[in-house]
């Protein structure tokens, strides 16, 4: 019977020492089949290096290669550069001396078979060479012809292809002797070259031996050294050089000679790999060991942890009750995590402390009830990053800490935990013991549900605190919006008001002490005031109460701030009697500013001081029409260019979104401050369109159309029934 139990025990004890969770197991299977493929990964990964040696080889030589070409193709024109450049400073001065220069050229260049020099016209004057190929008329030679074409207009050498002759590609080279844009109009020095020869003198033998190289461009086959391949760039790489205004595409691939097969993983490594794999799992199982008697530790707490949240639930359900429910919570907490002292604490913002709210335990008789955060660095920590903060041993703190604090209240070990509400930090709750303890990772867990518990039970008690203080406000807001109301009139006015007080006091600003300015500079700052009087006024019609203005009015706003630039000849005509449209505040001032800006404009830069200026509207269906029209000056003159004079703005919008009718340019369109400013506030803000065309006669009409249907513009009847409903 005894032998009985001895053997239940000892079998209870195996089964104790080798209990792992199921799902622990699992994980050690898992661990040992990604540590064996991890090796058999390697293994497949080091027999893979052979072609990624051979594609990191073949790209660093072709880089290197494509280099040295770029290299000596750069010095070959160079030298064909040079006669140029020496043409230009004045060392070569005759015919004789460009054609000593040009022999020499040939004699240091032998990829060039003929140097020549033709007029603008493409005849040839003179040329040096072995053969006399170049023709003496360009232009009866298709490549001779296109490669002069294509660079009439270059700085820079041009080359084209000319036809093939047996065995030998040939390249005919263009160059201005000239800097300027239109080269065309000056000679120009032509040469027959080879580049093969370029090409064969980079590649020496024993790049021949290690590498195969192909040349092409787009489909001509330049030159091939070695064999053909047809395994795409896996084994080879490919870069650009460039030849004049040619780009040739180079691939590179090493020859057997290079890549030589990496050798095979020995069978060691696998055995080692798979040793690895069996040792690291057995130091994982025993780690898990341990880890398994903190779990059923951890399951006591848990269970405990239950016990509180039903009991959390049950007291949280009495609302009003605050104090007395933290002070369960406080008392549940001290014994849960077996600690000394359980503090409850709230944030006073405005004193910036904490304050003691409830407690559990032996708390010291001198315990403060007030905490001074300047005093707390601990606590500022804990507000500030919004984590739980575990001290094991407060004598080992190395961070700031209130020593006298800890002293009095005998805490050696501590848990801070922060308590949110809406992620917002309002109170700490503090648990500490008179020894150092070690806090395990079911603690810590712990410690972060309790704060949990603790924040739901003070976001009940704030929510039922608002709601019954809503319930005592509603009543007073009630009251107070008749009041509101009215004040909001008052308001209204005093803000138009205001606005335009401030609008003046920016115009009086700039008006002080003005210093010397150059001209544009002055007249850009005359703009600036001007734009804003047209604000300032436009503001002005707000000020007496009204929540809409009419067109007419606008119009009579905007008319004298142009009294002073209206010459005397100039007579400004408004007809707004067929429309009757009404506007509020921000696109009452916008439609200002782009009246003001039309008229300005057109005054300054259209009328040649006489002639008429028109502000006429009309209404369609769903829309209104506002047009500002001049003359040109004079019935029958030349169209006035105010629209061209005012675009120095380099918008690159304006081409897309200004149209025009009859003679303009993109050119043109694209410049023009005062055009880009009206664009704008009548697109974005009075979400309408804008054209511009000529007048017959001559002058400028500008024609802006807003819908009727817009936010904040409204018709006459439309007005006047909004006016009843209010």
């Amino acid at each position: 019977m005894n032998q009985e139990k001895s053997n239940a025990v000892q079998k209870a004890a195996r089964k104790e020492r080798w209990w792992l969770p199921a799902r622990w197991w699992l994980s050690l299977g898992a661990l040992f089949v990604f540590l064996v493929g991890v090796t058999f990964l390697t293994y497949a990964l080091a027999r893979s290096r052979e072609a990624l040696t051979v594609r990191s080889v073949a790209e660093a030589d072709a880089i290197a290669f494509s280099k040295k070409l770029q290299e000596k193709i750069d010095e070959e024109l160079r030298g064909f550069r040079k006669l140029k450049w020496n043409k230009m400073l004045g060392e070569i001065q005759s015919r004789e001396e460009f054609l000593t220069a040009a022999r020499e050229a040939l004699e240091k260049h032998p990829y060039i078979l003929e140097i020549g020099c033709v007029d603008p016209t493409g005849e040839r004057q003179w040329a040096v060479g072995k053969e006399e190929l170049i023709p003496k008329e360009l232009d009866e030679h298709l490549p001779w012809y296109k490669v002069q074409r294509d660079n009439k207009r270059g700085r820079d050498i041009a080359a084209v292809w000319l036809p093939e002759e047996p065995g030998k590609q040939m390249m005919a080279l263009y160059m201005p002797l000239s800097v300027e844009t239109d080269a065309g109009r000056d000679k120009a020095l032509v040469a027959r070259v080879m580049p093969e020869v370029v090409l064969k003198s980079v590649i020496d033998e024993e790049f021949r031996k290690t590498h195969d190289v192909e040349m092409r461009e787009d489909g001509r086959l330049l030159l091939r050294v070695g064999e053909e391949h047809s395994d795409g760039r896996r084994y080879s790489d490919e870069q650009v050089a460039r030849f004049a205004n040619r780009y040739w595409r180079i691939r590179v691939r090493p020859t057997a000679a290079v890549a030589v097969p990496v050798m095979g993983l020995d069978r060691s490594i696998l055995v080692v790999g798979i040793l690895a794999s069996c040792l690291i799992t057995a130091s994982f199982f025993q780690i898990l060991r341990y880890r398994a008697r903190e779990v059923r530790q951890a399951e006591h707490h848990m269970s405990a942890l239950e016990s509180l949240n039903q009991i959390s639930i049950a007291i949280s359900g009495k609302l009003g009750c605050g104090q007395e429910i933290m002070q369960q919570l406080a008392e549940s907490a001290r014994k849960l995590m077996g600690m000394r002292q359980s503090i409850f604490t709230l944030l006073d913002a405005k004193d910036y402390c904490m304050r003691m709210y409830s407690s559990s335990g032996e708390l010291p008789a001198a315990a403060p009830k007030v905490f001074p955060l300047e005093q707390m660095p601990t606590m500022r920590r804990c507000l500030k990053s919004g984590h739980v903060l575990f001290a094991e041993d407060t004598s080992k703190i190395t961070e700031a800490v209130n020593r006298d604090m800890l002293k009095a209240f005998e805490a050696a070990a501590m848990i801070m935990i922060p308590l949110k509400v809406e992620g917002r930090s309002i109170g700490i709750m503090v648990l500490s013991d008179s020894q150092p303890r070690k806090f395990s990772d079911a603690d810590r867990r712990l410690a972060h549900l309790l704060g949990s518990q603790a924040t739901v039970i003070l976001a009940n008690h704030q929510l039922y605190e608002q709601m019954r203080e809503g319930l005592e406000l509603q009543k007073e807001l009630h009251e107070q919006s008749g009041k509101d109301a009215q004040a909001k009139a008052i308001l209204l006015r005093e803000l138009h008001h205001r606005v335009k007080n401030n609008l003046a006091g920016i115009v009086g600003l700039l008006s002080m002490h003005e210093p010397d300015l150059p001209p544009s500079a002055a007249s850009w700052l005359e703009r600036v005031r001007e734009r804003i009087q047209t604000m300032a006024r436009a503001h002005d019609l707000f000020s007496g109460g009204i929540e809409k203005v009419n067109l007419r009015q606008l119009v009579e706003q905007v008319l004298p701030s142009l009294s002073v630039l209206t010459p005397p000849g100039v007579a400004v005509k408004v007809n707004t009697s067929e429309v009757d449209i009404y506007f509020d505040t921000s696109r009452a001032v916008s439609l200002a500013m782009v009246l003001h800006e039309l008229c300005t404009n057109a005054l300054v830069h259209g009328l040649d001081g006489k002639g008429t200026l028109t502000i006429s509207t009309a209404r369609t269906a769903q829309s209104a029409v506002i047009e500002v029209s001049d003359d040109g000056g004079a019935i029958g003159g030349e169209s006035s260019n105010w629209i061209e004079e005012m675009m120095q703005s380099d918008e690159p919008e304006m081409a897309e979104s200004a149209r025009w009718e009859g003679a303009a340019t993109t050119t043109a369109l694209r410049r023009g401050t005062g055009l880009y400013l009206v664009r704008e506030l009548v697109r974005r803000e009075l979400k309408g369109t804008l054209r511009l065309r000529r007048r017959s006669g001559g002058g400028t009409i500008a024609t802006i159309e807003l819908p009727l249907d817009a936010t904040g513009m409204h018709g006459a009847d439309e007005n006047k029934s909004q006016g009843m409903m209010s």
